[in-house]
């Protein structure tokens, strides 16, 4: 996502980014709708069997509308408390310092290597829109899967889990 109110006339996403513009640079409920359709819908009919998907207590993440959404596309939803999501999300707890290390990268050789204009101020005109979408893929695309599993381990987050504690549910979702 990206504070802006547009994307510019004629921008091509890099193939294997899903990406949107917010005029705040927040996410809110519609964009939370927006990436369940656009994106996990496919993970349910690409594997054809019930899901799990863990996120935090964002507000819209709690959303009736979203509860539905879910629901019918056959997802369980495990909802990390406040306060906890640096120790239960593995994206926070595995994933995003790498990401993060490999984006800051990028931006550091684009730097030093001086493949940057000036404005008639004298400014770094910023990278193009472009150039920071590539960026974030090719930062995404060097995490291993191995690194995304490590995380959902440390997080005790795995299918015998899930197995067990849906099997163990009765009728009303109590145990």
């Amino acid at each position: 996502m990206f504070k802006r109110k547009t994307l510019p006339k004629h921008f091509v996403l890099p193939r294997g980014l899903h990406c949107h513009v917010q005029a705040k640079g927040w996410m809110d409920e519609s964009l939370v709708k927006d990436w369940l359709n656009s994106v996990w819908s496919k993970v349910g009919r690409l594997l054809r069997r019930r899901n799990l998907l863990v996120w935090d207590s964002f507000r819209a993440h709690l959303s009736d509308h979203v509860k539905r959404v879910l629901k019918n596309s056959c997802t369980d939803v495990a909802v990390i408390p406040g306060g906890m999501t640096s120790l239960l999300q593995p994206l926070d707890v595995g994933v995003n310092k790498p990401f993060k290390d490999n984006l800051r990268q990028y931006w550091n050789k684009w730097m030093l290597d001086g493949n940057h204009t000036f404005t008639p101020a004298g400014r770094i005109r910023k990278p193009d829109l472009h150039q920071i979408c590539q960026w974030i893929l090719d930062s995404w695309n060097s995490i291993s899967p191995d690194t995304i599993k490590r995380s959902f381990l440390k997080c005790c987050i795995t299918n015998t889990l899930w197995y067990t504690i849906r099997h163990s549910l009765g009728r009303n979702g109590r145990v």
